[in-house]
């Protein structure tokens, strides 16, 4: 499992192969788009610590809470990610690509 680390208080950016091995090296091609580094650490975080706050989110990868709300808000209209649950007591769910084969 993926875990940030953290070098002068600041996370580390997550490196094309961790990505890839991951979610597959084709993984935007399945939702029409190319993921951008703040995508894929954001992908990286919610797969690894699906229960997290959005406050907690944006603290460790580094975005605005406004930031976080519209990379979240993207990704979850492209349905690469899922809320389940209510905002409080509910989880994250990164949509894989592992039953297309």
């Amino acid at each position: 499992m993926f875990h940030f680390e953290f070098v002068y208080g600041k996370p580390l950016i997550p490196t094309e192969d961790e990505f890839g091995r991951i979610f597959g090296e084709e993984f935007g091609t399945k939702f029409g788009t190319k993921f951008g580094t703040n995508d894929k650490k954001l992908l990286l975080l919610l797969y690894s610590n699906p229960s997290l706050t959005g406050r907690e989110i944006a603290a460790r990868i580094g975005l605005s809470q406004r930031g976080m709300e519209k990379q979240i808000k993207r990704l979850k209209d492209l349905g690469v990610i899922t809320r389940v649950g209510s905002n409080k007591g509910g989880h994250w769910e990164v949509i894989s690509n592992e039953a297309e084969g």
